[in-house]
C-alpha cells in the first residue's frame, strides 16, 4: 500500500468522522 493513499484515506475518515460527530451530537 502506498504511505500517502494512506495517509489520504485516514485523513478522510477523519473528516467524515468529524462530520458524523457534529451531525448526531
Amino acid at each position: 500500500m502506498n504511505l500517502r493513499f494512506f495517509t489520504t484515506v485516514c485523513v478522510e475518515m477523519k473528516s467524515f468522522l468529524l462530520f458524523i460527530y457534529v451531525v448526531f451530537v
